[in-house]
Formats: structure tokens, C-alpha cells, sequence
């Protein structure tokens, strides 16, 4: 079976090239006008057939330079329709096999280095590039893996490979109790959960802690920000100021002094703007603040997530609350991103529910994100 496309000027000219590369037996199984998106000239488009299969019997109906497509045409008998039907199945078990081979193509892609490796770590490359892991830190990790003889055991081996991923991610302990006032700043870029984050770390100190805390506004910016974040405080019955300068902000730390955490909500800004981050870092020089948070969505792009740490780094960002981990449907981009941070993670935020959807990041947790296991993948 041979199919080709035909391109010509009209219908006369398009049949002319069927008869002359195909013959006279050959079947046009579709045509239609298009135009041509440059010139606005319009053209025809057939797809014609040829079945030169040795076993064939029935002739098709041959293409003539007098026959029209959409013409009204006798109907035909059974041994046409049965030829038809032939036809068609043919056609269609020729798109399955190219399909199927464009599939194997992609594959053989995607996983080109699997033939390199035995059976286990073959598995185990093919499992971290399906959940997008690059090729380089894909290898990198099973290499290592390479040098401590795995068993056969395909549940052990990728308990050895989360581990493996995770021994790149540097943790920390959340907030603890102190006998001083600790001063917790949040900084992030828009739409990272921000916001959100700080009032669920602080309403799990006030409840865990039993802390004395307050939530201070500096995002003067955010239309009705400051306004909502009141709302939300006033719910968890914590106490909530706005501040406008850090002279502000400096004489508020001063007059609450006898709280044990002040939480500072800072404006949401752009990695690259650097006078804008400027701004948040001049609250951030006067408050001396214990800890600065960042909040990365996990969701964003591995170059964002790079820059973003760089750049809130050098304004005073020691610690990152990792949050949307809800929506994170393949994770390799992502850990892969962070294994190449300088910050530890503190916090990892995977929903809305407040405070109930944000807990310490530690090791054990993180492994529930370092691979989605698909059906099959224990035993590819």
C-alpha cells in the first residue's frame, strides 16, 4: 500500500500527477482546497492510494482525466464495497504501524542511554526521565547508584534512587521557641502563595508554639493586599499592623518588643527588577530580621527557580517555603532546580487549608514529591 499527498493548481492538473507517479489504478482517497497563507492564491490537496500488494484481486476504480471528485456516481457493487472495506483497513493498520514507530522513535529518544546500562539502572534512568529529569543529572545520579551494586529488587532500587536525589537537597529545622523575639520576614515574587505561606507558619506557632505573635503588613502596593491579610489575622484572632516605611517598621518592632514572633509580609517582586528588591531590602536592613524567607512556587520554570534564589539571596532570603506542591505533576524539572539552590528548604506548602496544608520539610517528607510513579514503573 502507497499513499502520497498531491499538491496542485487545480483538480486536472492534481489528477495528472496521480496518473503519472501512481498509474491508473490508483484511488484518491480525500481531496480539498486550501490557500496558500503568502500569495492568497488557492490550491488543491489530494490524498491518493495505490494497493501494489501482490495478493490483490478486485481492481479499484481508476483515476481518468474526465472523472470528477464530488461527482454523482453509480452505486457500487459488493465486491467494490468489499474492496473498499479492505482498502480502508488497510490504510488504517499502515497509520497504527507509523504511529507505533513514531512512538518507538520518541522513546528510543528519550531513553537513548538505557541500552548502556543493566537491566536495574536501565529501570531506574528510564523512571527519572519520565519524570523529567534531564539526561545529564539523570545519569549523574545513576551513575553514583552504579557503584553500590544494587540488588535485583526493583522496590529497593528506587528507594535507593529518592534517596540518592534527595542526599542534593539541603534542609533545615522549622521555627522553634525562643527566649528572644524572632522577627520572621517573607519575600517571593508574585503569585507565589506568599502571603498565604506566612499565615499559616504563623498560626501553626501560635497553636504548637503557643506563641505570642503579630502579623505586620509592608505590601503597600497590592490593591487591597493589606486588607486582606487583616481579614485573615483577625479570623486566627492574631494581632496585625500596617507599616509604610522601615522607619515604621523599626519603631513597631520596638513598641511590641514583648511579642515572641513579628511576621513581616513583604511586597511580591520581579527577580529581575533589582531597585524594587532594593526596597524590600531596606526593610529588611533596618529589622535584622532572624529569618528571611522565600517562597518559590514549584511549579515555576528550573531557570526562574535559579534566578529567583539568586537574586532575593542578595537582598537577605536565607531559607525558601517551597509551596503549590499540590500542583506539581512531574518533579524532575523541579528537583533538579533545587538541588543547585545555596538555600535550604524549611517548609513545604501542597494546598489552600490553613494551617493544615503546610508542614516542615524534612527528608522523609520531600520523598512523596521526588518521583511520580506511574503504573508499571516498579517492574518497567
Amino acid at each position: 500500500m502507497r499513499i502520497k499527498k498531491f499538491i496542485a493548481r487545480n483538480l486536472k492538473e492534481g489528477k495528472a500527477l496521480i496518473l503519472n507517479e501512481l498509474g491508473e489504478e490508483a484511488v484518491i482517497l480525500s481531496s480539498r482546497t486550501a490557500k496558500n497563507p503568502e500569495t492568497g492564491s488557492e490550491y488543491i490537496e489530494i490524498v491518493a492510494a495505490l494497493d501494489d500488494s501482490p495478493n490483490k484481486k478486485i481492481k479499484p476504480q481508476k483515476i481518468d482525466e474526465e472523472s470528477s471528485i464530488g461527482e454523482y456516481q453509480p452505486a457500487r457493487t459488493r465486491h467494490e464495497e468489499k474492496h473498499s472495506h479492505q482498502l480502508s483497513d488497510r490504510i488504517l493498520d499502515e497509520i497504527y504501524r507509523i504511529q507505533n514507530q513514531i512512538f518507538q522513535m520518541n522513546e528510543n529518544m528519550k531513553f537513548k542511554y538505557s541500552g548502556a546500562l543493566n537491566s536495574s539502572l536501565s529501570d531506574l534512568y528510564k523512571m527519572m526521565r519520565r519524570n523529567e529529569y534531564s539526561d545529564e543529572f539523570a545519569l549523574r545520579i545513576i551513575g553514583a547508584l552504579a557503584q553500590s551494586n544494587l540488588p535485583p529488587n526493583a522496590e529497593y532500587a528506587s528507594d535507593k534512587l529518592i534517596d540518592a536525589i534527595l542526599n542534593k537537597i539541603r534542609f533545615e529545622l522549622p521555627l522553634q521557641s525562643s527566649d528572644k523575639q524572632q522577627i520572621i520576614f517573607f519575600t517571593g515574587t508574585t503569585g507565589t502563595g506568599k502571603t498565604s505561606a506566612l499565615v499559616k507558619i504563623a498560626v501553626v506557632c501560635k497553636l504548637l508554639l503557643k506563641a505570642n505573635i503579630m502579623i505586620v503588613s509592608a505590601d503597600n502596593y497590592k490593591v487591597a493586599g493589606a486588607e486582606q491579610l487583616q481579614t485573615i489575622a483577625s479570623i486566627a484572632s492574631i494581632p496585625f499592623a500596617n507599616v509604610f516605611s522601615p522607619d515604621d517598621l523599626a519603631l513597631l518592632i520596638k513598641d511590641e518588643s514583648r511579642r515572641d514572633f513579628i511576621f513581616v509580609d513583604t511586597v511580591g517582586r520581579s527577580q529581575n527588577d533589582k531597585s524594587q528588591l532594593e526596597e524590600i531590602k531596606s526593610f529588611i536592613d533596618i529589622a535584622n530580621p532572624n529569618k528571611v524567607y522565600l517562597t518559590i512556587n514549584a511549579n515555576s520554570a528550573p531557570s526562574s527557580i535559579v534566578d529567583t534564589c539568586e537574586a532575593f539571596s542578595a537582598i537577605g532570603a536565607n531559607s525558601i517555603v517551597l509551596t503549590k506542591l499540590d500542583e506539581l505533576a512531574m518533579p524532575g524539572t523541579t528537583i533538579e532546580s533545587l538541588s543547585k539552590l545555596s538555600l535550604p528548604i524549611a517548609y513545604l506548602s501542597n494546598g489552600q487549608r490553613i494551617p493544615e496544608d503546610i508542614e516542615p520539610a524534612d527528608f522523609a517528607k520531600m520523598k512523596d514529591y521526588i518521583l511520580r510513579l506511574k503504573e508499571g514503573d516498579r517492574n518497567a
